[in-house]
């Protein structure tokens, strides 16, 4: 299999969106599927609604955080998708094209709560000085995980590690297919 840096990933990427757009379709199509296995098994690792209510956070409170980071388990749940992100750098230099992401605010939280700080935020309005550490402990005690969750979460990440060999693989030679496909129709060579 052809390696492919990430520079000519980017020519090749936007080449074949612009010259050989279905080929481009047709990669993306494979890759998604692939990433729906993530996506989906990140699913079922999400509470459900009748087992998980750390601290009240599933009673609507008043003001915006209160409504906004209501944890509503099927909402957060079902906001878990596959991405084909923009390319950019990540906070550990890489590009990030294809992902798994839930833009469920509390969702998030749900799935990093405890990663940067397994005590919680350092500063909030709680009167209770280990509000945020009672939040963690009764997060983590909803699914099992331990703090710190050092490059880790609660969900996605999870399902990452659980397929990341086999979607990889099956990404990669998704975008080699479509690169051999594209350089044939153009009279190229692979390899």
């Amino acid at each position: 299999m052809q390696d492919v840096t990430s520079a000519s990933l980017d020519r090749t990427l936007k080449a074949l969106k612009n010259f050989a757009p279905d080929l481009s379709e047709e990669m993306n199509k494979e890759i998604n599927v692939e990433l729906r296995k993530i996506s989906e098994y990140a699913k079922t690792l999400m509470p459900s609604s009748g087992e998980f209510h750390p601290s009240g956070w599933a009673k609507s409170s008043a003001g915006e955080w209160g409504t906004r980071l209501k944890f509503n388990p099927e909402k957060a749940r079902n906001k878990i998708r596959p991405s084909r992100g923009k390319n950019r750098n990540t906070y550990s230099g890489f590009v990030n094209r294809y992902g798994v992401t839930n833009p469920d605010a509390a969702g998030s939280v749900y799935e990093l709560a405890g990663r940067r700080n397994n005590n919680g935020r350092g500063k909030g309005e709680s009167r209770n000085p280990n509000a945020g550490d009672d939040f963690i402990k009764a997060i983590n005690a909803g699914n099992n995980t331990h703090t710190p969750l050092v490059n880790s979460g609660r969900a996605i990440y999870p399902a990452v590690e659980h397929y990341q060999n086999e979607v990889v693989a099956a990404i990669n030679a998704a975008i080699t297919k479509a690169i051999i496909k594209g350089n044939a129709r153009l009279g190229g060579r692979n390899g």
